[in-house]
């Protein structure tokens, strides 16, 4: 958890608003206390990559995940393990050459992807 927070800090990025909300609503119906901080696009994402957080769940957002995942990396190296890239692209040999980790869409639900995220605090 970051220092000044008591609650892990998560930032979640997905360019489908219907996603997000579900991804929002699925923490809370689970009664897992996050904070969660969501944007929609890469330049949004950009922005904050200098704020601290627990994990970061990024969408492939049409290829936009790289420049994302590279300059959060080149900025917090030890951010590549708190990483979870999600799409219904295959880009699981992209995403274990940056030594991330990568679930497919279609395969996952919702609640999947939110164990994935508690094995990564």
């Amino acid at each position: 958890m970051t220092e000044q927070n008591t609650k892990p800090r998560i930032l979640h990025v997905d360019d489908d608003e219907s996603v997000r909300k579900l991804f929002y609503r699925s923490l809370s119906l689970i009664n897992m206390h996050f904070e969660v901080k969501q944007t929609s696009n890469v330049e949004d994402t950009l922005k904050v990559l200098e704020e601290d957080f627990d994990a970061y769940i990024f969408d492939g957002l049409n290829g936009g995940w790289k420049t994302i995942c590279e300059k959060l990396i080149e900025l917090k190296p030890h951010a590549k393990s708190k990483i979870i890239l999600y799409s219904g692209d295959d880009l699981s040999k992209q995403a274990e050459s940056l030594g991330i980790k990568y679930v497919y869409k279609p395969d996952k639900t919702p609640y999947i992807l939110l164990e994935d995220l508690s094995q990564s605090l």
